[in-house]
């Protein structure tokens, strides 16, 4: 290591902190002088031999002088006794004298760490920073707090408070104040000449910190120094002011293109725009990083000519490319000035180059003209009408015949623009026609737009034609009936007389298996109603899509087999022929059947399979022995159980197929790696079955959503976002608060949209308030009244109100309330203070975080009144209605091995997992519906990090069936699975309870859902496990609420396959119990 010093100048090891030099030095070969010091520094710690008898060597290396010792006990000086006790200005002045005469860094910091860092008697001491360094050599401190204040501080501060003249900390607190600036920039502009005195260093105190666009440790790599170097000094040369160029650590200096800048400096002054530290002022790091040809169109076609109108169009400035010219022609010449040109911005950059001019123009002169005369801000938020120009005619049409061409009207109705065309505005509008009197048009247009959505036109006309609902209230309750298509309604209003809404939602609620249902208009309309008549009877409609397919495949082979395909090419008359006959068989085998099939769903319980179809055929013996053997099976099956026999027979693989939703070759095809290994788990403590209750996503509702509420959260989504990006709105950034409003005791989230917005604001980078801002809150909005997801939707916002926000805010409110420049902190209070109730009453005096204390409790009392009166809308919770009543059981049995199957799962055909002694499927079963509601995975192994020989319970895979996910709450899903496997845990004496990470490879489920769900309130709450001698986790009763994280190798798939290496810890039982359960294959 030494021999790379040899030949080496005591030059090359120059002190690489504070001398300029370095600039000019390569970067690679200074990195690898530095590692060289590093490791000869830590040899040196160590005693390393080579080093101890090379110390010449070494002292050169680090460059520290032969008259200093190296290592404890041979040093000459003061013994530390007397260096403890000496007043702090001595203690500093002898360890300045001793690390001066040192010339690098590291042998700095060696000597230090070896020698001075206990006199100073903190533990901060111990660590040597390049700050410190600095600090103890040039500057005087009359406590260790005064340099343990220097972790605010970088060491460009210091060298640039050093060249300035200061030499006391205290003086750089006094002049720097508490700037964000790097030290790299501070340092940069004194080299520059831009700061000269130490006064100055206050110009780089940011006036927008909570909105920078870097990070403050950034610093440019030496490419890019160049570059920035050159920018500041033509805006240097262009007449910028000092101060304003001290303010350049506010933007992002990290694009910074000299030719660029230089490019449209040339431009504006040729357009005459002067002076420019104002176009700085309006326009800053865009000056270098919007091209020049869009400056050239503000400047141009815009009409920019002061740094006032760029100031103005400073949106079209962001823009890489810019507006096509006519477009700002034709504006202009509509009388659009600057004002009305920059509120079109974003309607300008949003324009497809694929629309043609002509097109444009005359929408434009459309939106403008009478009726609806739009104003240039309304015309600004019309971007969605010029995408399609081509059809806006025809639909304004439709909104005048319907009384809503106003221009509030045209630009609400925007939002159905992208999703309907005219003919299908004017039929939904028609259909509410004369039931909208007083609604709120946002209300209107959410509807409106949602149903063009859906596509459920002929359901509505029918429901509307047979029942006529008297209000728009009424109507909105037949929306969860619209998606049963407008054949099964008219079997139900026409055929069973439910010819009211409240006897069709009665029905519906009351109903199972009703999710994918859909009514078959074909050639065979008796088989429909008989099968809808069983299922309506059983108020079960799971097994009618099943049924209706079964019957169909028999009737086609039996009509083939009487009706054979020609064996050769025939011409087109005997093939029409052909046609005619087998349409003809079909028709007679179908009749024939149709007689016998209400005895067969009698007899199994409503299921028919193409094995009875067949036997029907055959005698009535062959059917009631066949219905015989069925109703046992079944049962078993849905026990968790079935056959186990070598060969399958027809009904036990149609049966799996049936209860395990997967087809009859998967069954057979699979059966000989499934069947044989249920003594896995014998002597384990099982119970027959777990009850599981799963809530019901669809549940009645006794009144309608509150739609200007639910709005009211998307709209102050918008409002955050204005308050977070509060600079480019300047005085108007608050003012859609108004206190009043937080005096009305009646008050709803609508009047408090704008205060809810700044609370959103408040809670910053928060990961779970971003996800709402970003789309929950507009899933919210437009969530129909008895949709799938609801009633677990007004859950998540009872939790976002009731702890989510609190504690974002808790975090993160009071850093957001201090980042406001003080004009903006002033106007927020001025905007937050309660109104005196007289002219007589003066205003209370209170602090910004005070007024911002009461209006955040106000404004969550709110909202939280609000969701629990939605929440009272679905009235007491009824056990048989509100929840679906399952049975879950651990097996190991050959038919539970489909569970899989059904679940799709990637590892669906890797039969090896299935045969480990580990392996076990948790699988659910719908008693009613008689078939899988879902599964898990689980394993059963011991897991050493947590217990030596106790096995533990690693769950995973949690996959409930599309059909129970569609019309079931997501939480109760996966809560209700983790409470089993914990039941089964505690049975049967296991350790833990765990739960994999998902590896990126979908390890928790295949829905992404579920695995959100877990990875939110699981694996991101999860903290690190503590662990006491014996290694296993300390007890725990909160483990739901907090997992513990566990490092320990799991195979995910067989032994040595997806291996996973953090488990997260959900239960555990009490620790120190010696008599912890075995796993399967050591009980044998």
């Amino acid at each position: 290591m030494l021999e790379r010093c040899r030949g080496r100048s005591a030059g090359a090891f120059h002190d690489d902190i504070d001398d300029e030099r370095t600039e000019d030095q390569p970067e690679a070969p200074r990195n690898r002088i530095r590692s060289f010091r590093i490791a000869v520094a830590d040899a040196l710690r160590g005693q390393d031999p080579t080093v101890v008898t090379e110390e010449d060597m070494a002292r050169r290396a680090l460059g520290i002088p032969a008259d200093i010792a190296l290592h404890p006990g041979k040093g000459r000086g003061w013994p530390l006794l007397v260096q403890v006790f000496m007043p702090f200005p001595w203690v500093l002045r002898y360890v300045r004298h001793a690390l001066s005469r040192i010339r690098t860094f590291e042998g700095r910091q060696y000597v230090y760490c070896q020698f001075h860092a206990r006199l100073f008697l903190h533990a901060e001491a111990r660590m040597y920073s390049r700050s410190l360094d600095i600090a103890l050599r040039r500057f005087e401190a009359t406590s260790w707090e005064e340099l343990r204040a220097l972790q605010l501080r970088d060491a460009g501060w210091l060298i640039a408070a050093h060249r300035l003249g200061l030499r006391r900390l205290a003086d750089l607190d006094r002049c720097a104040g508490r700037s964000e600036a790097p030290g790299w920039f501070a340092r940069w502009m004194v080299d520059e000449g831009i700061i000269q005195h130490k006064e100055e260093l206050q110009w780089l105190q940011s006036a927008h910190t909570a909105h920078r666009t870097w990070s403050v440790g950034w610093r440019p790599r030496r490419t890019l120094r160049e570059p920035v170097r050159s920018v500041v000094r033509q805006l240097r040369r262009a007449g910028v002011a000092r101060p304003h160029l001290a303010r350049l650590h506010d933007v992002d200096l990290e694009e910074s293109d000299a030719a660029r800048l230089a490019a449209n400096l040339t431009l504006l002054a040729g357009a005459g725009v002067a002076p420019v530290h104002g176009v700085f002022d309006s326009a800053r790091d865009l000056l270098w990083r919007t091209p020049t040809k869009t400056w050239a169109w503000v400047l141009g076609a815009a009409g920019a000519r002061t740094p006032a109108d760029i100031r103005t169009l400073r949106g079209y400035l962001g823009f890489h490319a810019p507006p096509p010219d006519w477009i700002a022609h034709h504006l202009i010449a509509c009388g659009a000035g600057l004002d009305a040109l920059a509120t079109c911005c974003r309607l300008l950059g949003e324009l497809s180059d694929d629309v043609p001019a002509e097109d444009v123009e005359a929408a434009i002169d459309l939106l403008l003209a009478a009726p609806h005369c739009l104003d240039f801000t309304q015309l600004g938020a019309c971007s969605q009408y010029l995408r399609r120009p081509d059809r806006l005619d025809r639909f304004l049409q439709v909104l005048v015949r319907h009384d809503l061409g106003a221009a509030g009207h045209v630009v609400a109705f925007q939002a159905c623009y992208r999703v309907g065309d005219a003919d299908r505005l004017d039929a939904w509008l028609t259909l509410i026609a004369g039931r909208t009197a007083g609604m709120d048009v946002d209300v209107l247009v959410e509807w409106v737009g949602r149903m063009l959505a859906q596509g459920s036109l002929d359901a509505f006309q029918y429901l509307h034609s047979a029942i006529a609902p008297a209000d728009f209230a009424e109507l909105r309750k037949l929306e969860v009936l619209a998606s049963l298509g407008p054949g099964l309604l008219r079997y139900l209003v026409e055929d069973k007389g439910l010819d009211s809404v409240k006897a069709l939602r009665d029905w519906y609620f009351a109903t199972r298996g009703l999710h994918g249902v859909t009514w078959w208009s074909g050639s065979d309309p008796e088989l429909c109603r008989l099968l809808a008549d069983d299922a309506f009877q059983r108020h079960n409609f799971g097994f009618m899509m099943q049924n209706h397919r079964c019957v169909l495949e028999v009737v086609e082979r039996r009509a083939h087999q009487v009706i054979p395909c020609p064996q050769r090419t025939v011409d087109a008359d005997a093939m029409a022929r052909y046609s005619d006959a087998l349409a003809t068989q079909r028709r007679e085998e179908m009749a024939r059947l149709l007689p016998q099939l209400p005895a067969m769903l009698e007899g199994t319980g409503g299921l028919l399979l193409a094995s009875v179809l067949r036997a029907g055929a055959t005698s009535t013996t062959a059917l009631q022995d066949r219905l015989g053997q069925l109703q046992p099976a079944v049962d078993q099956l849905l026990a968790g159980q079935g056959t186990t026999s070598v060969e399958l027979d027809e009904v036990d693989a149609e049966l799996i197929s049936m209860v395990y939703r997967t087809s009859v070759d998967v069954v057979r095809g699979s059966w000989a790696a499934a069947r044989g290994f249920q003594s896995h788990l014998d002597g384990w403590r099982l119970e027959p079955f777990h009850p599981m209750a799963w809530q019901r996503s669809i549940r009645k509702r006794t009144g309608v959503l509150e739609r200007s509420s639910l709005l009211a959260l998307k709209r102050a989504s918008e409002h955050a976002t204005r308050f977070q990006h509060g600079a480019d709105e300047g005085p108007r950034t608050f003012r859609d608060l108004r206190s009043k409003r937080l005096r009305d005791p009646a008050g709803d989230p609508w009047s408090v949209s704008a205060h809810l917005g700044l609370l959103l604001a408040a809670a910053g980078n928060d990961p779970e308030i971003l996800q709402w801002r970003r789309s929950t809150f507009s899933e919210v909005a437009s969530m129909p009244e008895d949709g799938a997801q609801t009633s677990e939707y007004l859950e998540q916002l009872d939790r976002l109100f009731n702890s989510a926000l609190p504690d974002a805010l808790d975090e993160h409110a009071q850093r957001f309330l201090h980042s406001l420049a003080p004009n903006d902190a002033a106007r927020l209070l001025q905007r937050l203070l309660p109104p005196s109730r007289s002219a007589h009453t003066a205003v209370p005096v209170m602090s910004l975080d005070q007024a911002f204390a009461q209006m955040r409790k106000h404004v969550l009392d709110v909202c939280l009144r609000w969701v629990k009166r939605e929440k009272g809308r679905y009235g007491r919770p009824d056990p048989s209605g509100s929840c679906t009543h399952l049975q879950a059981m651990l097996t190991k049995h050959p038919a539970a091995y489909f569970a899989k199957h059904a679940a799709n799962l990637c590892s669906r055909d890797r039969a090896a997992m299935w045969q480990e002694a580990r392996h076990a499927h948790l699988v659910v079963f719908d008693p009613r519906q008689r078939r899988l509601a879902g599964m898990a995975m689980v394993n059963i192994e011991v897991v050493p990090s947590l217990h030596a020989s106790g096995s533990c319970l690693i769950i995973r895979a949690i996959n409930p069936m599309e059909d129970m996910l569609a019309t079931h709450c997501l939480r109760s899903i996966v809560e209700s699975f983790l409470d089993i496997a914990i039941q089964i845990a505690e049975r049967n004496d296991l350790v833990a309870v765990l739960m994999p990470w998902h590896n990126g490879a979908h390890l928790l489920s295949n829905l992404p859902g579920i695995e959100k769900y877990l990875e939110k309130q699981y694996l991101q709450k999860a903290q690190a496990a503590p662990a006491d001698r014996s290694g296993e986790l300390t007890a725990n009763n909160d483990l739901r609420r907090r997992p513990r994280k566990v490092q320990a190798r799991f195979s995910a798939f067989e032994q040595g396959m997806e291996i996973v290496g953090t488990l997260y810890a959900i239960w555990q039982r009490a620790p120190a119990d010696p008599a912890a359960r075995r796993t399967p294959s050591e009980d044998g």
